[in-house]
């Protein structure tokens, strides 16, 4: 058991519950996302549990594919009676839409919560340098209330060539693209909603919880602290001061291992391990990293070589000659010299 299993089995007996650790890199420059593969690794954890106690999800990510939490709150149900889900810190966008399935959320004095509104990239969404540009519907339909609010545009004619401007900016499929991912988060919200919201007041609950959490919080990076969490209509529950400890002790143990507060940077190396995702619970820990190696690449041959691009591959130089460069990754540049970057991700 490590330090970390050793704190879930501390909130485990606090609380009287089955405890599972979903956490994803909040790292710079390696930010894991929430995706549906996940989900397999899951029942690997929940197979363990040979009763039907409640089950808390301990939630530590920015987000990720909005699908996975549909699949994941349905599978958690199918092993438990009550979901809690415990956001110590971050749980934006799809974390926050798996938190919105739970029957109750605990979170701690900083525990934010975020907007769902879906941001999405295929084939069809506008590129720069060559990566393609994800495209939110918030800011689309933003645009068309900034044409008609601020602007004051009423006219069919005008708004019809404010639509052209915009379907020309960006074409029309990957337009409806987004606005087919923006139903189907409104969907997911309410289908996950009503797991849990009860009674008279349940449509009329979850009519509002939907439309602020896709629509009217206008800033998908806005932060929601536990109190803006009540006041939307969220079951939001405050921890005691011991479980607010283990909550922060826990964050802080993925934090120092996962390396939060240190920026990723290439650099030389024989082979390490970068963890991206944990899944861990009392008897369980599974870790999903990136194995690395950053090596020298050696030219062998006459005169001084000059490390170079030829036809946008990188080359030597060699006595007025370009030799392409052999490698078994991509080739990187650190301290002006070649270097080959070999990856593989895998589950450890």
């Amino acid at each position: 058991m490590n330090s970390r299993q050793a704190i879930l089995q501390k909130i485990s007996q606090l609380r009287g519950t089955n405890v599972v650790a979903y956490v994803t890199s909040d790292r710079p420059f390696i930010n894991a996302p929430m995706e549906p593969n996940d989900i397999r690794i899951f029942k690997d954890h929940l197979d363990q549990f040979t009763d039907r106690k409640n089950i808390d999800l301990f939630l530590i990510s920015n987000g990720g594919t909005s699908t996975t939490a549909w699949a994941l709150i349905n599978l958690l149900r199918e092993y438990t009676d009550k979901i809690s889900v415990i956001i110590p810190y971050k749980g934006f966008s799809c974390a926050t839409s798996v938190a919105i399935g739970a029957d109750e959320i605990v979170m701690s004095k900083m525990g934010t919560l975020g907007p769902i509104d879906p941001s999405v990239s295929n084939a069809f969404n506008p590129s720069i340098n060559g990566q393609l540009v994800p495209i939110s519907v918030e800011d689309v339909s933003s645009y068309n209330q900034l044409a008609r609010k601020i602007f004051g545009i009423k006219d069919q004619k005008q708004i019809v060539s404010v639509f052209e401007k915009l379907s020309t900016d960006i074409k029309p499929l990957a337009l409806g693209n987004a606005y087919r991912h923006y139903m189907k988060a409104r969907d997911d919200a309410q289908k996950l909603l009503s797991l849990h919201t009860k009674g008279w007041l349940k449509r009329f609950k979850i009519k509002k919880i939907t439309k602020t959490l896709v629509e009217k919080l206008y800033f998908h990076g806005h932060h929601i602290n536990r109190n803006e969490a009540k006041d939307i209509g969220l079951n939001v529950i405050e921890p005691s001061a011991e479980m607010e400890k283990l909550m922060w002790d826990l964050y802080r143990e993925y934090e120092s291992d996962m390396q939060f507060n240190v920026p990723y940077k290439d650099e030389p190396t024989d082979g390490r391990d970068i963890p991206l995702t944990y899944i861990e619970s009392v008897n369980v820990s599974d870790k999903r990293i990136i194995k690395q190696k950053i090596t020298q690449i050696n030219f062998v041959g006459l005169g001084v070589p000059l490390f170079t691009t030829f036809n946008n591959e990188p080359a030597f130089l060699v006595n007025g000659q370009f030799s392409p460069i052999r490698s078994e990754g991509v080739v990187i540049t650190l301290n002006s010299q070649p270097y080959d970057k070999v990856e593989s991700v895998l589950w450890a």
